[in-house]
């Protein structure tokens, strides 16, 4: 991929040694935009689809909660219009506006007059299109297909065949496959042009393995720090200096819904450690299989030997010397 950079607005000093990142840790995008003239309302579709389930549920139960009331207050504007309901009671009219927009009916209550058909004839209609609606949504949220991909807590710099290289450990936290996976790796930097402007470039980080045909457990990705490597000569301290993010993106197919998935995480400056080397999490057992032992994915080896370490979950915290 080629290097090419766009322009962004001149921003404060970060508050937070991260606060520049464009992809946080948990894969989400950090960078808040305005101006753009949108609204949930406009895109409302998109926007159910991707608000996490309890928010989903929150907003369902929200606008139930709402559609009862708004028509629970129509009723009592109508007077008399429910048989056998307490003049003016207001539980009455709550209690049969959900019977009515959910279409039970015990027949207990029922509308008096053309007035209170009218309401129910509206409210019934309401009800059957939001559940048509709820049910179309819910079920397009079950049916996105996602990837459970583990990031390593950080990244590592170390010697591999006698070269230098930068290493991210991913592994698959599903009991299935993605076919066909690919990894990207791309180092983000940030500059000022002659003129005052901020620059943002992406270049493309060749791996030693960019595909594999069968991701199931665990895929170490790596990068060679060669003469032609954009991380070549770099180190903790220039990295911060130009705000450099290296973003790992990874795509496949799932073998379960037969439909592609992918997973993105970035590292910063400080949560790459040099010197360490990733501890081995596969062996061999007794009967000749291999085991993968998912409680050592996070574990770094020293590359001068050692006793192996855990990095903290919020990697911040600097790492041992080597």
């Amino acid at each position: 991929m080629a290097s090419f950079s766009f322009r962004m607005k001149l921003m404060d000093r970060p508050a937070t040694w991260d606060a520049f990142r464009a992809i946080g840790p948990d894969g989400s995008f950090r960078i808040r935009a305005s101006g753009r003239g949108t609204h949930p309302l406009k895109d409302l579709f998109h926007f159910l689809l991707r608000v996490s389930w309890p928010q989903f549920l929150g907003l369902v139960v929200g606008a139930y909660l709402a559609l009862n009331l708004a028509f629970t207050v129509a009723f009592l504007l109508g007077g008399p219009c429910i048989d056998n309901a307490r003049p003016g009671s207001f539980s009455d009219a709550f209690f049969f506006s959900v019977q009515t927009l959910s279409t039970i009916g015990y027949g207990n209550l029922a509308p008096a007059n053309l007035y209170g058909h009218m309401v129910v004839a509206v409210e019934a209609f309401t009800g059957l299109l939001g559940t048509a609606l709820v049910t179309g949504l819910m079920f397009a949220k079950f049916a996105r297909p996602t990837a459970r991909v583990m990031f390593s807590r950080v990244a590592c710099v170390a010697d591999r065949d006698g070269q230098p290289c930068f290493m991210v450990r991913i592994g698959n936290q599903r009991a299935n496959e993605i076919l066909d996976a690919s990894v990207k790796v791309i180092l983000v930097t940030t500059r000022h042009s002659a003129e005052g402007e901020q620059l943002r470039q992406f270049k493309e980080l060749p791996v030693t393995r960019p595909e594999t045909p069968l991701f199931a457990l665990s895929w170490t990705v790596i990068h060679t720090l060669g003469e032609d490597s954009p991380l070549n000569g770099m180190s903790k301290e220039s990295m911060e200096a130009c705000q450099a993010e290296i973003v790992v993106v990874v795509s496949g197919l799932d073998d379960t819904l037969a439909q592609p998935v992918s997973s993105r995480r970035s590292y910063v400056a400080r949560e790459i450690w040099w010197g360490y080397r990733f501890a081995d999490m596969l062996s061999t057992g007794a009967d000749g299989r291999v085991h993968a032992d998912y409680s050592r994915f996070h574990w770094l080896q020293p590359q001068a030997g050692g006793t192996p370490i855990l990095p903290p979950a919020q990697a911040s915290a600097k790492p041992p010397a080597a």
